[in-house]
């Protein structure tokens, strides 16, 4: 499965669970060029996305927790930037995890929940 299908349905199974108490926001990042073909001298790099090393998902939860996913759909290794992204929201109080399955996304989830005070499914 390519990675971009994966993360669709991720988000799939994560809106189901939590209809209002996630939401999750696909975060591409990367960097490509603008301006026109026609002219190599008016073109220049832009990058995109929240920052580098930034997970491919990015939310909130309904406690106001910061929720970071890095999706992996062949179980590759993070590189450099996206552990110290990692080690940087957990450290500072957000949820960052590598999923590879929806399923996996969403016992995460749960697992992380279940401590927290202020959480609570919907009715």
């Amino acid at each position: 499965m390519r990675e971009r299908d994966l993360i669709n349905r991720i988000l799939l199974a994560v809106q189901t669970e939590w209809p209002t108490e996630v939401r999750l926001f696909r975060n591409s990042v990367g960097m490509g060029t603008v301006g026109t073909p026609d002219r190599a001298t008016r073109r220049r790099a832009m990058r995109f996305g929240l920052a580098v090393g930034s997970a491919d998902l990015i939310g909130i939860g309904r406690d106001g927790v910061f929720l970071s996913l890095e999706v992996k759909a062949d179980r590759r290794r993070l590189t450099a930037a996206q552990r110290k992204w990692k080690k940087m929201i957990r450290d500072m109080g957000g949820i960052a995890h590598v999923v590879s399955t929806p399923e996996e996304a969403v016992r995460i989830l749960h697992d992380e929940f279940a401590g927290r005070r202020r959480w609570s499914r919907s009715d």
